[in-house]
């Protein structure tokens, strides 16, 4: 068509660059074509690793019936979420509004000024039962447009009220307060919420529970250095079983690529065995600092399966995801030519050819069969294929080097070769933690070396840094700059973390509640600026600010961050170990037993006032 996403940034906008559907990027001139014909909006919103954004571009965007339909009712607007995860944020949560959920692909319809009016994920292209699909949504919202636009209108209109009210929905009344006995309960409630047998929490599908298993280390590690006793429950240490718990089955499981190292983004089960097979920067990052600290608090054979899955992870980053500048670019396909995980499956007769005599000990195992262990998502049938999974750890190195050089020669999945700073901020903390020193600096440099005026990019792509920075690119960096400073022992992370966490503070406080906007004051503001609390696929951003400015040893100001999210902590403590962990690093940090806030209309760092124990203890504000 018009070829508008043919040199955009995002490599998921460059995939569509040649669909039959008329696409523009997210900006003025598409939104200003909306007003000008008077035409509504399709948001179409995904990102390049995504399996199921690829499924519905094959079925619906490539397809000339769908593109026809589009074109002639609507402005249709392709967006990569990592690109722009403030409207992202937005329009997935008119989506949950709509659905109970929310996903990816994202489908999203518009009026001219923005307000939605119908949400959903993917849709097939054709009907299933009584479930229309997308031909015959996009024809009847296109009709409904003309004919009855006013009833459009009234319900885009009560969409947008309830969005704005979401986004904008104060925080829950904590009756605990910032307390021992908060953290405590919090455990107990994920003690309650664990799966025993196989590690993480509920059931399938599973993603790695990234916030928790840093919240839990830090738990089981300090707990006991406050006033109060643990009790006969013994909370320490029931928090790192969880945690290594799940690092261990999630090692052993297919969820880990055991061949190439580096860790999928989530399983279709519960038991970690058969992944969608995208592999995400930040799930890697995150697991990188998980595997490295669970590491050092453990012997034996998980001591060893923990050194090798992060051993893995330093591997395949340096090997597939690192630029000549020093940068971690951001993921892999799950597809590999149209075909989920083709790279990384093998069939039995391939692995007996290529290991020989050890073969057999091998598939058993990596728990291997003749017919497949992989089944159709669909159909359930067996597709004859194996993913690679282990009731125990077994050193297997030899061999899986053996498969590895087989399968490098095979097509690899597709590379999102755009770096983002959040992400790289995360891996910083990562390669710190794991004791990767020189790699971390040189990440951090080249992110510091593109620090200007206008304070930090969003992203790094093709060489060139574009967009601004939201909050979770500041907080991110600045932890991981923190990581640095207690690794490298230079005080120039220190210095340069201070520097930004200065800039967070000027450009992303509210100051009106204490908490913190993810976009700039100065940004684009569609519906509603929002406020990221909750912990998801990567930590909350609120709560990791505040747990920045811990680290920064700018007690105060990190004070008054969570007094405005230890509702949540309480009263969600799923969705909140980020405020949990800021909050047990800040009583063990003074030896406290609980933190008192003054709250009046407007926070500030005065009005914060710490309520310490005769059982205080010392501690240089560095040495978290």
């Amino acid at each position: 068509m018009s070829g508008r996403l043919a040199n955009a940034s995002s490599p998921y906008l460059r995939q569509h660059a040649d669909n039959p559907v008329d696409w523009h990027p997210w900006g003025e001139e598409a939104l200003q074509a909306a007003r000008d014909q008077d035409k509504p909006i399709f948001l179409s919103v995904g990102y390049s690793s995504c399996h199921w954004c690829h499924v519905m571009a094959h079925e619906s965007f490539e397809d000339d019936a769908v593109a026809a339909a589009l074109n002639e009712h609507f402005i249709s607007i392709k967006l990569d979420r990592e690109e722009r995860p403030d409207i992202d944020e937005v329009y997935m949560t008119a989506t949950q509004i709509a659905l109970g959920h929310g996903g990816w692909p994202m489908s999203v319809f518009l009026t001219p000024d923005l307000k939605p009016f119908f949400a959903g994920t993917y849709f097939p292209r054709e009907s299933q039962g009584e479930h229309p699909g997308f031909l015959t949504i996009v024809n009847s919202l296109g009709t409904s447009w003309t004919e009855k636009r006013s009833e459009i209108e009234e319900t885009a209109e009560q969409f947008r009220e309830a969005l704005a009210k979401a986004l904008n929905r104060p925080g829950p009344v904590s009756q605990l307060g910032a307390s021992v006995d908060l953290i405590d309960g919090a455990v107990q409630a994920m003690h309650e919420a664990f799966d025993y047998e196989h590690g993480g929490f509920h059931g399938a599908p599973k993603f790695p529970p990234h916030a928790a298993l840093r919240w839990l280390l830090d738990f089981g590690q300090k707990r006991r250095s406050l006033p109060t006793d643990p009790g006969s429950d013994d909370f320490p240490n029931q928090a790192t079983w969880m945690a290594t718990r799940t690092l261990e089955q999630m090692a052993l499981g297919g969820i880990h690529d055991h061949v190439g190292g580096g860790f999928h983004r989530y399983t279709v089960d519960e038991i970690w065995r058969l992944p969608h097979f995208e592999k995400m920067l930040y799930d890697n990052a995150l697991l990188l600092g998980a595997y490295s600290r669970a590491a050092a608090m453990t012997e034996g054979d998980q001591k060893q399966l923990f050194e090798t899955a992060a051993n893995g992870i330093v591997n395949w980053a340096k090997e597939t995801m690192l630029t000549k500048e020093g940068l971690f670019q951001s993921a892999l396909d799950a597809d590999t030519e149209g075909v989920e995980g083709a790279t990384y499956l093998w069939s039995q007769a391939e692995i007996e050819e290529i290991l020989g005599d050890t073969a057999p000990e091998f598939i058993e195992a990596f728990q291997c069969e003749p017919g497949g262990n992989v089944l159709d998502e669909a159909t359930h049938q067996p597709l004859g294929l194996n993913v690679l999974h282990q009731s125990q750890f077994g050193s297997w190195k030899t061999e899986l080097d053996k498969l590895k050089a087989v399968r490098d020669q095979r097509v690899q999945p597709g590379l999102d070769d755009k770096a983002i700073c959040a992400w790289n901020g995360l891996m910083i903390e990562g390669l710190a933690v794991a004791g990767e020193v020189e790699l971390a600096a040189a990440c951090a440099e080249a992110w510091l070396g593109h620090h200007g005026e206008d304070g930090l990019p969003h992203q790094i792509a093709q060489g060139k840094a574009s967009g601004p920075a939201f909050l979770d690119d500041y907080a991110f960096l600045i932890e991981g700059l923190c990581a640095l400073h207690q690794a490298a022992n230079e005080q120039r992370w220190q210095d340069h973390a201070n520097q930004l966490a200065d800039e967070m503070l000027r450009r992303f406080k509210d100051e009106s509640s204490g908490a913190f906007w993810y976009s700039a004051n100065d940004a684009e503001e569609v519906i509603s600026r929002t406020r990221p609390v909750l912990d998801q696929a990567l930590p909350s951003a609120s709560g990791s600010a505040a747990r920045a400015l811990l680290l920064c040893g700018r007690l105060e100001e990190a004070g008054t961050a969570l007094s405005a999210l230890i509702g949540w902590a309480e009263n969600a403590p799923h969705s909140a170990q980020t405020h949990l962990d800021v909050l047990t690093l800040m009583l063990t940090h003074l030896g406290v037993e609980k933190i008192e806030f003054d709250h009046v209309d407007a926070f500030d760092e005065e009005q914060v006032r710490v309520i310490v124990t005769p059982k205080q203890l010392t501690a240089d504000k560095d040495g978290w």
